[in-house]
């Protein structure tokens, strides 16, 4: 079998197994025939981002199609993803702390426009 008929089955099995948490890079690259390191590599080279990035946003894609078509509230759509994310253990620190987040994002986002209106000189 060709390499990037390969790396396809691969793809196409995070693609129908994306909501599966067990689904890790080790498990896919032996689908796939080959080792972990070799995959990551591979699929790297033929898609132009890792089976991680890869995988995260395919996961991305479809919570936003869950919010656009699903019955379910932001939140929960949210602990969904976080759930399939992340292993139990981290979900809660993660959900707990999504607030220390927000606030580091707008103050770095705040700093930023300031830092640009003062390089396009004095307000006038």
């Amino acid at each position: 079998m060709d390499r990037l008929r390969q790396l396809r089955l691969a793809k196409d099995a995070m693609d129908r197994d994306w909501a599966d948490p067990e689904l890790d890079v080790e498990g896919v690259a032996s689908y796939a025939g080959y080792s972990r390191y070799h995959f990551v590599r591979a699929f790297k080279a033929a898609y132009g981002q890792t089976p991680g990035q890869y995988l995260t946003h395919r996961r991305i894609e479809r919570a936003g199609e869950m919010l656009r078509s699903a019955d379910l509230s932001v939140t929960e759509i949210c602990h969904l993803v976080v759930a399939v994310f992340a292993p139990p253990a981290m979900t809660a620190a993660r959900l707990l702390h999504w607030s220390t987040w927000r606030r580091r994002h707008q103050a770095t986002a705040r700093r930023s426009h300031y830092q640009r209106r003062s390089a396009d000189g004095p307000a006038g």
